[in-house]
């Protein structure tokens, strides 16, 4: 699978010069301040601010991912696709499946470790409701369902986004141009 990765994106090669990986990571940085919101927030009603707590860390991928391609869509003048970006653009049901699943089965075991473990020495151990609520969950279903969806679906599509496509592809595709003798010796 790898081998046959490696193949398209020497096949299909972007224009993309590989100095607009740089406008991905200052995309990485801007999006990242979304979390700033929930600090903005804190003056607010308290239904407000829970809801803004909330939505700030699937905000934050979000942000990240868009800000990163409308950075290259501005640059090159034309929206990457997932070609350009080294993505299939599909998922089959198998992985739609496992995504599910993986969701499903660490939705259940956060749910079943914020019910009941307790510390026996409460001074030397938190117990595992503190520790859930450092973490931002056991604030009710919607906000744990944001974590989830945040961690298990947003973490990985944006980190695909904007690492492998808009980070490591520039680089790839301007190395191509600068050595293409180099890429064949490595396929």
């Amino acid at each position: 699978m790898l081998f046959l990765m490696k193949n398209q994106l020497r096949l299909r090669p972007t224009s993309w010069k590989a100095w607009y990986s740089l406008l991905a990571i200052a995309a990485f940085f801007l999006g990242s301040q979304a979390s700033l919101l929930t600090q903005l927030a804190e003056n607010l009603s308290p239904g407000v601010n829970h809801t803004v707590q909330m939505l700030a860390t699937p905000l934050q991928f979000i942000a990240f991912a868009v800000l990163a391609l409308a950075a290259f869509a501005l640059v090159t003048k034309k929206w990457p696709t997932a070609e350009d970006l080294g993505l299939r653009p599909t998922l089959t049901l198998r992985e739609i499946g496992l995504l599910a699943a993986v969701f499903v089965v660490t939705h259940l075991f956060f749910w079943l470790l914020s019910r009941g473990m307790t510390s026996a020495d409460t001074s030397a151990v938190p117990t595992t409701k503190e520790m859930f609520e450092e973490m931002g969950l056991g604030k009710g279903l919607a906000s744990d369902f944001a974590s989830l969806v945040s961690v298990v679906i947003l973490a990985p599509i944006c980190e695909e986004i904007l690492y492998r496509g808009l980070i490591l592809r520039p680089i790839h595709d301007g190395l191509l141009r600068k050595w293409p003798a180099a890429a064949v010796a490595v396929a």
